[in-house]
């Protein structure tokens, strides 16, 4: 491993001291759960679900395990699977990830469904399909002044949330007709709150570029994940590394979970599954759908198609890297892998050299990388015109993933909730989820 970047330092500085002055005294942070709280204060108003992730103390909330998994496990991830075997890195990187003292957790679902009062126009209506708060405390923790409670029985009560998700979205599919399901994870540095506007904006532009195209058939219910994306007790910015590995973690565990325990099986139904995200969100899903086979019983099915937009992650990941390749066989998990990208991101030009070293997707260095570096023969880059639509018709198939060169219309790191990139997105789920 090179040395840190002097650039890097202040940052690790920060972190450190950060800890040492600012301990979590709460089990969760309320700007995480404040749907769970409320859930007709903030509302998505599309058809819709959000499930809340939340991160607090392992010996109150439980864990997920890494290690030997048997068949019947509700969710574990198997140290010995196959899928690890040639990929040493990648299993230390997971051991690392997974040995924290705080743990994420599946703390609530609310539902989003338009509701009419007697006389009035149709309105949206925000309600709590599941949640493990009680009169506003979190009733699986173990308290940690009662030496004799029980254990911690968040992660089971999580499983049964993603259970009662399951269950709803099977009959909602048939009562709406619907066509897709989208799950969508924003990225670094946004709460719950946050994170629900930038999902109305994004579902907006979607559905609006649908309609645009003359397609009146596209019936998508939207999945929003909200994980905690922030450290609030720290400077900005400064939370970085901390974030990126509980991407991570949200990834492997409760992401990898719910694509490919919950939504794959959900295709029998005539649905399209569709895994989209933004930043760290990017991350969060291509490494959750590459993730399968470390659940005791993989569903042996493919999401159909996965979207990262301006993701943050190395394009190394899918081979020539330092973290065992995780992403190698990615034909093997979805019918397409997508990656937005544009050379106006600020974030990867952040820290000089060492974004040069990251080859972060999301910039000029993953495109280089995937026009000119080893891992050429696994990418097709094309070009995005002003209006949102691709230069060069693109390869059907899952052995190559497509990697498009959106400068024209991605003018920032945040800017991928704009018309073109609607047009974008809808012609990219029209062609590989259809």
């Amino acid at each position: 491993m090179s040395k840190m970047p002097l650039a890097i330092l202040p940052v690790v500085i920060l972190v450190i001291f950060g800890c040492a002055r600012h301990p979590h005294k709460n089990v969760t942070d309320l700007h995480f759960h404040t749907v769970a709280i409320d859930p007709t204060l903030h509302l998505l108003e599309h058809p819709s679900y959000l499930v809340g992730i939340e991160k607090a103390r392992a010996d109150l909330v439980g864990s997920v395990p890494f290690g030997t998994c048997s068949k019947d496990s509700e969710l574990c991830l198997n140290h010995g699977a196959a899928y690890l075997h040639d990929k040493l890195e990648w299993r230390e990187t997971l051991a690392r990830r997974l040995d924290d003292k705080k743990r994420l957790f599946v703390s609530h679902v609310a539902t989003y469904e338009q509701a009419a009062d007697e006389g009035a126009t149709p309105r949206w209506r925000g309600r709590l399909l599941y949640s493990l708060y009680r009169d506003g405390a979190l009733a699986c923790a173990k308290k940690p002044d009662d030496p004799a409670h029980t254990t911690p029985i968040c992660i089971r009560e999580g499983v049964n949330a993603l259970g009662a998700l399951k269950e709803d979205l099977e009959q909602r599919i048939g009562r709406e007709r619907a066509t897709h399901v989208l799950l969508y994870s924003t990225g670094w540095n946004s709460d719950q709150v946050d994170s629900i506007r930038r999902y109305n904006l994004f579902f907006d532009q979607l559905t609006k570029a649908a309609l645009e195209d003359g397609t009146n058939t596209f019936r998508p219910i939207f999945i929003g994940l909200t994980w905690p994306a922030d450290w609030p007790e720290l400077p900005s910015h400064s939370d970085i590394f901390n974030k990126k590995n509980d991407a991570d973690e949200v990834a492997v565990t409760w992401a990898n979970y719910l694509i490919n325990q919950i939504l794959l099986p959900l295709k029998a139904k005539g649905v399209k599954i569709v895994a989209i995200g933004h930043s760290f969100g990017g991350r969060i899903v291509t490494t959750a759908a590459n993730s399968r086979d470390l659940l005791p019983a993989p569903v042996a099915s493919k999401i159909n198609l996965v979207v990262g937009l301006q993701a943050a992650f190395s394009i190394k990941r899918f081979g020539g890297g330092t973290e065992g390749d995780p992403f190698r066989d990615f034909s093997k998990y979805a019918d397409k892998f997508v990656f937005i990208s544009s050379s106006h991101d600020e974030a990867g030009r952040a820290g000089g050299p060492f974004s040069r070293a990251f080859n972060a997707i999301l910039g000029e260095e993953g495109m280089k990388e995937a026009q000119e570096g080893e891992i050429k023969p696994l990418f097709q880059l094309i070009k995005v015109d002003g209006t949102g639509q691709w230069v060069d018709k693109p390869t059907d198939g899952p052995e190559r993933a497509l990697l498009l060169d959106a400068s024209a219309v991605v003018q920032n790191h945040n800017d991928v909730n704009n018309p073109q990139v609607g047009r974008l997105l809808w012609a990219t789920i029209k062609t590989f989820a259809r």
